[in-house]
Protein backbone atom coordinates (compact mmCIF):
# COMPACT_ATOMS: atom_id res chain seq x y z
CA UNK A 1 0.00 0.00 0.00
CA UNK A 2 2.74 2.45 0.72
CA UNK A 3 3.93 2.22 -3.18
CA UNK A 4 0.37 3.56 -3.98
CA UNK A 5 0.30 7.14 -5.30
CA UNK A 6 -2.17 10.25 -4.84
CA UNK A 7 -2.14 10.32 -8.39
CA UNK A 8 -2.92 6.54 -8.95
CA UNK A 9 -5.63 6.95 -6.02
CA UNK A 10 -7.18 10.09 -7.77
CA UNK A 11 -7.34 8.28 -10.95
CA UNK A 12 -9.14 5.28 -9.45
CA UNK A 13 -12.08 7.24 -7.28
CA UNK A 14 -12.29 8.77 -10.97
CA UNK A 15 -13.18 5.56 -12.40
CA UNK A 16 -15.18 4.56 -9.48
CA UNK A 17 -17.01 7.67 -9.84
CA UNK A 18 -17.28 8.46 -13.51
CA UNK A 19 -18.27 4.73 -13.76
CA UNK A 20 -15.45 4.07 -16.39
CA UNK A 21 -12.22 4.20 -17.42
CA UNK A 22 -12.96 6.20 -20.94
CA UNK A 23 -14.93 8.85 -18.81
CA UNK A 24 -12.25 9.16 -15.89
CA UNK A 25 -9.52 9.38 -18.85
CA UNK A 26 -11.71 12.18 -20.94
CA UNK A 27 -11.84 14.14 -17.67
CA UNK A 28 -8.74 14.03 -16.44
CA UNK A 29 -7.73 14.67 -20.26
CA UNK A 30 -5.42 11.61 -20.40
CA UNK A 31 -5.65 8.43 -22.55
CA UNK A 32 -7.93 5.20 -21.46
CA UNK A 33 -4.18 3.24 -21.97
CA UNK A 34 -3.13 5.76 -18.97
CA UNK A 35 -6.10 5.00 -17.00
CA UNK A 36 -5.89 1.37 -17.36
CA UNK A 37 -1.97 1.42 -16.51
CA UNK A 38 -2.59 2.95 -13.19
CA UNK A 39 -5.29 0.66 -12.03
CA UNK A 40 -3.30 -2.33 -12.97
CA UNK A 41 -0.29 -1.34 -11.12
CA UNK A 42 -2.29 -0.44 -8.29
CA UNK A 43 -4.12 -4.03 -8.87
CA UNK A 44 -0.37 -5.46 -8.98
CA UNK A 45 1.23 -3.39 -5.50
CA UNK A 46 -2.17 -4.70 -3.54
CA UNK A 47 -2.22 -7.87 -5.14
CA UNK A 48 -6.56 -8.23 -5.33
CA UNK A 49 -8.23 -7.46 -8.50
CA UNK A 50 -9.96 -3.65 -7.87
CA UNK A 51 -12.74 -4.20 -10.48
CA UNK A 52 -14.56 -6.55 -12.10
CA UNK A 53 -13.79 -6.80 -15.79
CA UNK A 54 -16.82 -7.50 -17.61
CA UNK A 55 -17.30 -6.20 -21.23
CA UNK A 56 -19.08 -2.94 -22.22
CA UNK A 57 -20.70 -2.52 -19.00
CA UNK A 58 -19.85 0.11 -16.32
CA UNK A 59 -16.59 -0.18 -13.79
CA UNK A 60 -17.98 -2.34 -11.05
CA UNK A 61 -15.82 -2.54 -7.91
CA UNK A 62 -15.11 -5.88 -6.12
CA UNK A 63 -14.85 -6.18 -2.48
CA UNK A 64 -11.47 -5.06 -1.99
CA UNK A 65 -12.05 -2.19 -4.25
CA UNK A 66 -15.20 -1.08 -2.11
CA UNK A 67 -12.81 -1.51 0.79
CA UNK A 68 -10.17 0.98 -0.74
CA UNK A 69 -12.40 3.27 -2.35
CA UNK A 70 -13.73 4.47 1.67
CA UNK A 71 -9.92 5.10 2.73
CA UNK A 72 -8.83 7.09 -0.50
CA UNK A 73 -11.86 9.83 -0.84
CA UNK A 74 -10.99 11.11 2.65
CA UNK A 75 -7.04 10.86 2.17
CA UNK A 76 -7.33 12.83 -1.38
CA UNK A 77 -9.29 15.57 0.61
CA UNK A 78 -7.15 15.72 3.53
CA UNK A 79 -4.32 15.30 0.93
CA UNK A 80 -5.81 18.55 -1.00
CA UNK A 81 -6.34 20.14 2.62
CA UNK A 82 -2.48 19.94 3.63
CA UNK A 83 -1.21 21.51 0.67
CA UNK A 84 -3.79 24.12 0.96
CA UNK A 85 -2.45 24.81 4.35
CA UNK A 86 0.64 24.83 3.08
CA UNK A 87 0.29 27.39 0.56
CA UNK A 88 1.80 25.08 -1.96
CA UNK A 89 0.62 25.80 -5.84
CA UNK A 90 0.07 21.80 -6.01
CA UNK A 91 -3.19 22.34 -4.35
CA UNK A 92 -4.74 23.25 -7.36
CA UNK A 93 -3.92 20.38 -9.21
CA UNK A 94 -5.15 17.75 -6.40
CA UNK A 95 -8.47 19.58 -6.62
CA UNK A 96 -11.56 17.41 -8.39
CA UNK A 97 -13.62 19.46 -11.09
CA UNK A 98 -17.00 19.35 -10.71
CA UNK A 99 -18.49 20.39 -14.36
CA UNK A 100 -22.61 21.94 -14.29
CA UNK A 101 -24.27 22.09 -17.05
CA UNK A 102 -27.53 22.32 -18.59
CA UNK A 103 -29.88 24.68 -20.34
CA UNK A 104 -28.02 28.80 -20.71
CA UNK A 105 -30.59 29.98 -18.85
CA UNK A 106 -30.55 27.76 -15.72
CA UNK A 107 -27.01 28.06 -15.68
CA UNK A 108 -26.77 32.04 -15.71
CA UNK A 109 -29.50 32.56 -13.38
CA UNK A 110 -27.20 30.06 -10.80
CA UNK A 111 -23.99 31.19 -12.04
CA UNK A 112 -23.96 32.95 -8.70
CA UNK A 113 -24.85 30.01 -6.57
CA UNK A 114 -22.09 27.88 -8.17
CA UNK A 115 -19.53 31.12 -7.57
CA UNK A 116 -20.40 30.79 -3.45
CA UNK A 117 -20.66 27.30 -3.64
CA UNK A 118 -17.07 27.08 -5.24
CA UNK A 119 -15.92 29.41 -2.21
CA UNK A 120 -17.35 27.51 0.38
CA UNK A 121 -15.78 24.59 -0.89
CA UNK A 122 -12.46 25.14 -2.58
CA UNK A 123 -11.41 21.78 -2.73
CA UNK A 124 -13.80 21.70 -5.88
CA UNK A 125 -12.90 23.26 -9.10
CA UNK A 126 -16.10 24.21 -10.36
CA UNK A 127 -17.02 24.19 -14.08
CA UNK A 128 -19.99 25.45 -15.99
CA UNK A 129 -20.56 23.93 -19.62
CA UNK A 130 -24.27 25.28 -20.56
CA UNK A 131 -25.77 23.16 -22.64
CA UNK A 132 -29.58 23.32 -24.56
CA UNK A 133 -29.19 20.64 -26.55
CA UNK A 134 -29.47 17.53 -24.71
CA UNK A 135 -30.96 16.48 -21.25
CA UNK A 136 -28.42 17.21 -17.94
CA UNK A 137 -29.43 13.71 -16.79
CA UNK A 138 -27.95 12.09 -20.24
CA UNK A 139 -24.63 14.04 -19.49
CA UNK A 140 -24.25 12.99 -15.78
CA UNK A 141 -25.29 9.74 -16.57
CA UNK A 142 -22.24 9.51 -19.12
CA UNK A 143 -19.76 10.94 -16.99
CA UNK A 144 -19.64 14.38 -18.50
CA UNK A 145 -21.20 16.44 -15.39
CA UNK A 146 -21.04 16.04 -12.09
CA UNK A 147 -24.01 18.98 -11.73
CA UNK A 148 -26.65 18.52 -14.13
CA UNK A 149 -29.90 21.26 -14.24
CA UNK A 150 -33.18 20.38 -15.65
CA UNK A 151 -36.33 22.54 -16.42
CA UNK A 152 -39.71 21.35 -17.15
CA UNK A 153 -43.00 21.77 -17.00
CA UNK A 154 -44.36 21.13 -12.86
CA UNK A 155 -44.50 17.39 -12.86
CA UNK A 156 -41.99 16.21 -15.56
CA UNK A 157 -38.92 16.27 -14.79
CA UNK A 158 -37.09 12.95 -14.03
CA UNK A 159 -37.68 11.08 -10.64
CA UNK A 160 -34.18 11.40 -9.64
CA UNK A 161 -34.21 15.42 -9.69
CA UNK A 162 -34.34 17.64 -6.52
CA UNK A 163 -36.52 19.99 -7.13
CA UNK A 164 -34.66 23.93 -6.34
CA UNK A 165 -37.13 26.14 -8.22
CA UNK A 166 -40.29 27.42 -9.84
CA UNK A 167 -40.82 30.16 -12.39
CA UNK A 168 -43.94 31.36 -13.38
CA UNK A 169 -43.94 31.60 -17.50
CA UNK A 170 -46.67 33.42 -19.72
CA UNK A 171 -46.79 35.03 -23.61
CA UNK A 172 -45.95 38.49 -24.06
CA UNK A 173 -46.48 40.62 -27.06
CA UNK A 174 -45.19 44.31 -27.53
CA UNK A 175 -47.73 47.31 -26.73
CA UNK A 176 -48.98 47.80 -30.33
CA UNK A 177 -49.54 44.18 -31.02
CA UNK A 178 -53.57 43.61 -31.56
CA UNK A 179 -53.75 41.84 -28.37
CA UNK A 180 -52.26 44.00 -26.17
CA UNK A 181 -55.57 45.35 -25.64
CA UNK A 182 -57.53 42.32 -25.16
CA UNK A 183 -58.71 41.84 -21.54
CA UNK A 184 -59.16 37.87 -22.27
CA UNK A 185 -57.21 36.03 -25.11
CA UNK A 186 -58.71 32.84 -26.11
CA UNK A 187 -56.69 29.68 -27.82
CA UNK A 188 -58.04 30.51 -30.84
CA UNK A 189 -56.50 34.09 -30.47
CA UNK A 190 -53.53 32.79 -29.72
CA UNK A 191 -53.21 29.77 -32.71
CA UNK A 192 -53.79 32.91 -35.09
CA UNK A 193 -50.54 34.46 -33.75
CA UNK A 194 -47.08 34.72 -35.53
CA UNK A 195 -45.03 33.10 -32.99
CA UNK A 196 -41.27 33.39 -32.08
CA UNK A 197 -39.59 30.16 -31.32
CA UNK A 198 -36.50 28.69 -30.18
CA UNK A 199 -34.21 26.23 -32.90
CA UNK A 200 -35.47 22.54 -32.87
CA UNK A 201 -32.32 21.21 -30.86
CA UNK A 202 -33.45 23.76 -28.27
CA UNK A 203 -34.66 21.91 -24.38
CA UNK A 204 -36.50 25.00 -23.80
CA UNK A 205 -38.07 24.51 -27.07
CA UNK A 206 -39.87 21.72 -26.29
CA UNK A 207 -41.18 23.18 -22.69
CA UNK A 208 -42.68 25.69 -24.76
CA UNK A 209 -44.33 23.01 -27.01
CA UNK A 210 -45.54 21.17 -24.18
CA UNK A 211 -47.12 24.69 -22.73
CA UNK A 212 -49.30 25.43 -26.43
CA UNK A 213 -50.49 21.83 -26.20
CA UNK A 214 -52.12 21.76 -23.15
CA UNK A 215 -53.73 25.48 -24.29
CA UNK A 216 -54.94 23.76 -27.55
CA UNK A 217 -52.87 25.66 -29.51
CA UNK A 218 -51.45 24.81 -32.43
CA UNK A 219 -50.62 25.80 -35.88
CA UNK A 220 -48.90 29.41 -35.45
CA UNK A 221 -47.22 30.71 -38.16
CA UNK A 222 -43.24 30.93 -37.07
CA UNK A 223 -42.25 34.57 -37.29
CA UNK A 224 -38.98 34.07 -36.03
CA UNK A 225 -36.82 31.10 -35.03
CA UNK A 226 -33.64 31.96 -33.25
CA UNK A 227 -31.97 31.42 -29.79
CA UNK A 228 -30.29 35.58 -30.13
CA UNK A 229 -32.62 37.07 -27.34
CA UNK A 230 -31.60 40.22 -28.47
CA UNK A 231 -32.82 39.86 -32.08
CA UNK A 232 -36.42 37.79 -30.40
CA UNK A 233 -36.89 40.90 -28.21
CA UNK A 234 -36.41 43.47 -31.34
CA UNK A 235 -38.98 41.44 -32.92
CA UNK A 236 -41.35 41.23 -30.18
CA UNK A 237 -41.62 45.37 -29.52
CA UNK A 238 -42.53 45.61 -33.17
CA UNK A 239 -46.03 44.24 -32.55
CA UNK A 240 -46.33 41.37 -34.67
CA UNK A 241 -45.31 38.51 -33.07
CA UNK A 242 -45.68 36.97 -29.52
CA UNK A 243 -43.26 34.66 -27.57
CA UNK A 244 -43.40 32.44 -24.44
CA UNK A 245 -41.03 34.02 -21.97
CA UNK A 246 -39.85 33.61 -18.39
CA UNK A 247 -41.71 36.36 -16.42
CA UNK A 248 -38.41 37.37 -14.56
CA UNK A 249 -37.14 37.71 -18.18
CA UNK A 250 -39.73 39.89 -19.18
CA UNK A 251 -40.22 41.83 -16.24
CA UNK A 252 -38.35 44.73 -17.06
CA UNK A 253 -39.66 45.64 -20.35
CA UNK A 254 -43.31 44.74 -18.67
CA UNK A 255 -42.48 47.40 -15.91
CA UNK A 256 -41.55 50.41 -18.69
CA UNK A 257 -44.34 49.33 -20.96
CA UNK A 258 -42.91 48.05 -23.55
CA UNK A 259 -44.29 44.26 -23.23
CA UNK A 260 -47.85 43.15 -22.70
CA UNK A 261 -48.79 39.76 -20.52
CA UNK A 262 -51.39 38.12 -22.48
CA UNK A 263 -54.47 37.41 -20.24
CA UNK A 264 -55.13 33.92 -20.77
CA UNK A 265 -58.29 32.22 -19.26
CA UNK A 266 -56.38 29.36 -18.44
CA UNK A 267 -53.60 29.74 -15.74
CA UNK A 268 -50.00 28.48 -17.60
CA UNK A 269 -48.34 25.43 -15.56
CA UNK A 270 -45.51 26.97 -12.98
CA UNK A 271 -41.89 25.50 -14.62
CA UNK A 272 -39.72 23.62 -11.97
CA UNK A 273 -36.06 23.66 -12.07
CA UNK A 274 -34.40 20.29 -10.85
CA UNK A 275 -31.04 18.98 -9.97
CA UNK A 276 -29.22 15.89 -10.79
CA UNK A 277 -25.90 15.05 -9.10
CA UNK A 278 -23.26 12.53 -9.75
CA UNK A 279 -21.89 9.69 -7.61
CA UNK A 280 -18.85 11.44 -6.69
CA UNK A 281 -20.89 14.57 -5.14
CA UNK A 282 -24.24 13.24 -4.02
CA UNK A 283 -24.25 12.42 -0.64
CA UNK A 284 -22.05 14.30 0.94
CA UNK A 285 -21.63 17.37 2.30
CA UNK A 286 -21.36 19.60 -0.70
CA UNK A 287 -24.35 17.75 -2.07
CA UNK A 288 -26.44 19.56 0.67
CA UNK A 289 -25.38 22.79 0.35
CA UNK A 290 -25.62 23.08 -3.12
CA UNK A 291 -29.16 22.20 -3.27
CA UNK A 292 -29.73 24.84 0.06
CA UNK A 293 -27.99 27.72 -2.28
CA UNK A 294 -29.81 26.63 -5.26
CA UNK A 295 -32.86 26.42 -3.77
CA UNK A 296 -32.07 30.11 -2.05
CA UNK A 297 -30.96 31.00 -5.34
CA UNK A 298 -34.05 30.68 -6.95
CA UNK A 299 -37.23 32.22 -5.52
CA UNK A 300 -40.58 31.40 -6.67
CA UNK A 301 -42.04 33.58 -9.12
CA UNK A 302 -45.45 34.60 -7.54
CA UNK A 303 -46.75 37.03 -9.63
CA UNK A 304 -49.94 36.79 -10.52
CA UNK A 305 -51.48 36.61 -14.05
CA UNK A 306 -52.73 40.64 -15.01
CA UNK A 307 -56.45 40.71 -14.41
Amino acid sequence: MLGLTFRQLQVFVDVVELGSFRACADRLGINQVSVSGHIHSMERQIGHALFYRRQGVTSELTENGHLLYRYAVPMLEQAHDLMQELGSTEAGRLRPRLIATGPGYVTFRLAGVLAEFGERFPEYQIEIEPNDSYPAADAVARGDADIGFHIGLEGTLPASCEIVGRERIAFYVGRSHPLATRNIVSAEDLSACPLISLPRKDRLRDVVEAVLAQLGVSGNLVALQTANAALAQRTLLQGKAMACLFAQIARVEVELGNLVELPLAEALPMIEVGVILSRRISGRKAAAELLMLSRRGWPVSQKSPPD
